[in-house]
C-alpha cells in the first residue's frame, strides 16, 4: 500500500454526529433571545468581578500611601458600586433563568396547556 492511500474509513456512528449536534441545537432555538441575554448577563458579571481587585490594587498601591484621599474615596465608591452592580446582574441572571426554565419548550406545549387551564 501506498503512504499516501488510506484504509481508514468513518463508522456510521462518526457520521452521525454532525447531524446529531444539529439537532441538539434545533432544540434550543426557542431559548436563541434568553441565552443570549444570559450570556449578557454573565459577560457583565464577570467584568464587574474582575474590576474590584484591581479597584483594591489602586487603594493599596497608590490611594493610601500617597494620601489622596479624593482618589481614596472614588476608589472606595468604585468598589461599593461594584458590589451593587453585580447584585444586580446576578438577581437579573437568576430572573432570567428562572422565566427560561418555567417557559413552554414549544408553541404546541403552549397551546396544550392553554387548552389544559
Amino acid at each position: 500500500m501506498r503512504p499516501d492511500q488510506s484504509t481508514w474509513t468513518p463508522s456510521p456512528a462518526e457520521g452521525e454526529q454532525p447531524r446529531q449536534v444539529r439537532r441538539i441545537l434545533k432544540l434550543f432555538r426557542p431559548y436563541r433571545g434568553r441565552l443570549a441575554i444570559v450570556g449578557l448577563l454573565v459577560g457583565a458579571s464577570s467584568l464587574v468581578t474582575v474590576a474590584t481587585p484591581f479597584l483594591l490594587k489602586e487603594t493599596l498601591d497608590v490611594a493610601i500611601p500617597q494620601g489622596r484621599t479624593g482618589l481614596l474615596s472614588l476608589l472606595a465608591l468604585g468598589m461599593i458600586l461594584s458590589a451593587v452592580v453585580t447584585v444586580l446582574v446576578d438577581g437579573a441572571f437568576a430572573e432570567e433563568l428562572i422565566r427560561t426554565a418555567d417557559a413552554p419548550a414549544s408553541e404546541a406545549e403552549a397551546a396544550e396547556a392553554a387548552a389544559a387551564a
